[in-house]
């Protein structure tokens, strides 16, 4: 799972730049949002401190929408939830402020249409006796679940959450005795039912989940495989009605192309073909369950980078829409190579490394009038505004990682 260990940061204007960027910033266009019912939509750009934000809502008389705004100093964040389907005229939702002639320039604008709930599809689950299995809830709303079982004698089944803020959950289910209950799931503080599965208790072989029996696995010699995604499984994901008290064990045949970690943990060593056979260990009796067919596929070198900057989930230097800013205020010059260097190439927690002969890094500016870049990667601030400094890493195997970085000035 991925971990989030920065914020996703937007548009800084500040008060001496308003006549460079404000017309623009003035003409920002409204971006149409669809929300179901109880769902929500938040988002936070960063602010010059010294500068005063405003939020504004039109076509809310009839509160489609509970908005709510916050100034943290140097960022700015929006929370929007759906209370009621939307009329003709849909609620618009406008950030702005106030420049030095006290007009409004728009910073961003949302209109928002909302349909009904519906429901939400739920797996069923099966399970043996006294064993315990977490299931995370697909939860598009912006409220917690809460549940209700119709027999609380067949399994015991709480809600859990990751933190005080995560209205993502799982379900926590620890089978008492044979029999099925049904659950039902609902909006915690609004009481509306989301839909419902069913818990059923039974006696079952452990089997290998279907889409695991044929495993396909990535393969790059520069970065460990036991931490990039589609280059190892757990065998615990992989497996089916599992027992209690049982323990459940993969060897491999051929442990050039994968090995294993605690038994459980099976990672690709290098590329080919080969096949693993699963033991169930009950009561120190063993027994083979099934055998999984693998195939280990060599990764392009630009594999690893990709799997560095998903570590970081996209906060470092940039993966997909999500970009780091870099702040120049007080500074004439960032070096940007040091640290893609560090965080993509040769990252230490994935044991990722590359010989400076391996690959090339190049970078670009948008606008070096606004932010100048050398072909070392030095950031030179030259007046005030945003920029984009898109960096190419062109690895020994012609594979491309590309991003950007944006760079703000003061």
């Amino acid at each position: 799972m991925k971990r989030t260990i920065g914020i996703i940061l937007s548009l800084l204007i500040i008060m001496g730049a308003a006549t460079v960027f404000g017309a623009e910033a003035a003409a920002v266009k409204v971006k149409n949002r669809t929300l179901r019912t109880y769902s929500g939509h938040s988002f936070t750009f960063k602010k010059s401190p010294s500068l005063k934000y405003y939020c504004k809502v039109k076509n809310n008389t009839k509160k489609f929408l509970s908005v709510k705004f916050k100034d943290n100093g140097t960022s700015y964040s929006v929370k929007t939830v759906a209370k009621k389907v939307t009329a003709k005229k849909r609620p618009v939702v406008t950030v702005y402020y106030k420049n030095a002639s006290k007009k409004s320039v728009n910073v961003k604008r949302f209109r928002y249409k909302v349909k009904p709930m519906g429901t939400v599809k739920f797996k069923s689950l099966k399970m043996n006796a006294g064993v315990s299995e977490e299931v995370r809830l697909r939860n598009p709303f912006a409220y917690r679940y809460k549940i209700k079982s119709s027999d609380k004698d067949v399994a015991d089944i709480n809600i859990k959450t990751e933190n005080s803020d995560d209205k993502d959950c799982y379900l926590s289910a620890k089978s008492l005795k044979e029999g099925s209950t049904t659950v039902s799931v609902y909006l915690k503080g609004v009481s509306e039912k989301v839909g419902e599965f069913k818990v059923t208790v039974g006696s079952y072989d452990t089997i290998i989940n279907s889409k695991y029996k044929t495993l396909n696995l990535k393969y790059n010699s520069h970065g460990s495989s036991t931490y990039m995604e589609d280059s190892h499984i757990n065998l615990k994901d992989a497996l089916m009605y599992k027992h209690a008290g049982a323990k459940y064990s993969v060897e491999p045949v051929d442990e050039d192309v994968v090995s294993v970690v605690n038994g459980t943990l099976v990672y690709a060593t290098g590329t080919g073909s080969t096949s693993a056979t699963v033991y169930e260990t009950i009561k120190k009796k063993s027994k083979a369950i099934g055998k999984i067919e693998i195939i280990a596929e060599s990764a392009k070198m630009s594999y690893v980078a990709e799997q560095n900057a998903l570590l970081y989930d996209g906060v470092i230097f940039g993966y997909g829409e999500n970009v780091e800013f870099l702040d120049l205020t007080g500074t004439k010059t960032k070096p940007l190579k040091p640290t893609i260097v560090e965080k993509l190439i040769n990252n230490s927690l994935t044991n990722s490394a590359f010989k400076s002969s391996e690959y090339k890094i190049t970078f670009k500016s948008s606008n070096s009038k606004i932010a100048a870049v050398s072909s070392a990667g030095k950031v030179t601030a030259v007046k005030a505004g945003t920029a984009n400094i898109t960096y190419t890493i062109v690895f020994k195997d012609k594979s491309v990682y590309k991003n950007i970085c944006k760079i703000t000035v003061e």
